[in-house]
């Protein structure tokens, strides 16, 4: 009921984005951090200036509660022009959750907080099939570990994805995008040590910032930059690269052509709480060449973490709706 804009599956539109959005501790509120992150500030500019003003193709957010679903799901912008994965407050995992928002229709598999989306693009005659996923790791330094059994599972999971399909012609589609390799991951990885970069390379994936920017370190979360997050991390002087958008190596469809940080601008500049960012995160924007034999076209897939202290609705073990499956990995 809330898929808005009737189009065709098969439309390729010339400029394609991913946004990822990580709106994190959940305890923010009973902690008093509420007061000082103003998040319905931070989430009336992400949803009617931010995010509009982008106007991206492919929007993955990750840690979404429910009240910012419930923005997002009655914002004239988003009802117009998206399609999006979670259509309901128990469709996110526990007190948040990741979503998939696009311009292109798609289907969809959750697992965790982990989302995979599947679309079917056609231009002249020529169809592409494209999985994105939109990722959230575990935190913190020490757990670098889990944080890479997270990224096998993940990649296991996309393996096997068409068992999680009923569907033979679907389970076609995710096998052609698998053998093409077009799998763009984006998301909150929470990469903390510089050698969990590693990984992505062990599991057949390409960090496109470092492709892209040899010499920028390109830091999502950056505190000498952000300085909302010395407001409830007052001690944190931690420079990283949390946030990435890979590209499966060897892809066939996609050329990544430019990358660059956004939402680091300040909500209210030079106003009251001037110290107020959309997120503790930065976003990460890239522009994608598609590669076709009759044409090319340019794509653009974003990511950006946003920040969120409320609470989201009821979990979930498996539901279908409508072509949208949803499964919580036990």
């Amino acid at each position: 009921f809330f898929f808005f804009k009737q189009k065709t599956a098969y439309e390729m539109l010339r400029s394609l984005v991913g946004s990822e959005m990580c709106i994190r501790d959940s305890n923010a509120e009973y902690m008093g951090v509420e007061a000082i992150i103003c998040s319905q500030e931070r989430f009336k500019y992400q949803l009617e200036y931010l995010l509009p003003y982008e106007d991206f193709t492919i929007l993955g957010l990750n840690e979404v509660c429910s009240e910012y679903l419930d923005k997002l799901r009655t914002n004239l912008f988003f009802q117009k022009n998206y399609y999006i994965s979670a259509m309901e407050r128990k469709d996110l995992n526990g007190s948040f959750g990741s979503i998939i928002v696009s311009k292109i229709p798609f289907r969809y598999y959750s697992f965790g907080r982990n989302v995979i989306a599947l679309l079917q693009t056609e231009r002249e005659g020529i169809v592409h099939q494209l999985l994105v996923v939109s990722l959230h790791l575990v935190a913190f330094e020490e757990k670098y570990r889990i944080r890479r059994e997270e990224l096998e599972d993940i990649m296991q999971l996309l393996n096997n994805l068409e068992q999680y399909e009923e569907h033979p012609a679907i389970q076609q589609r995710i096998r052609e995008a698998k053998q093409a390799k077009n799998i763009v991951v984006i998301g909150d990885l929470n990469l903390h040590i510089k050698f969990e970069t590693r990984f992505l390379y062990e599991m057949g994936l390409s960090d496109i910032w470092l492709e892209l920017h040899e010499k920028d370190p390109g830091y999502s979360w950056d505190p000498l930059t952000n300085s909302m997050i010395n407001t409830f991390l007052p001690f944190d002087n931690r420079r990283m690269r949390l946030d990435r958008i890979c590209l499966k190596k060897g892809s066939k469809l996609l050329s990544p052509r430019s990358m660059e940080i956004f939402a680091n601008r300040k909500v209210n500049e030079g106003k009251w709480m001037s110290y107020l960012y959309p997120s503790d995160h930065f976003g990460l924007k890239c522009e994608f060449r598609i590669n076709n034999s009759k044409e090319i076209f340019e794509q653009k897939y974003a990511y950006t973490c946003l920040l969120y202290t409320s609470d989201a609705a009821d979990d979930l073990l498996c539901v279908d709706l409508g072509g949208r499956r949803i499964i919580k990995k036990k």
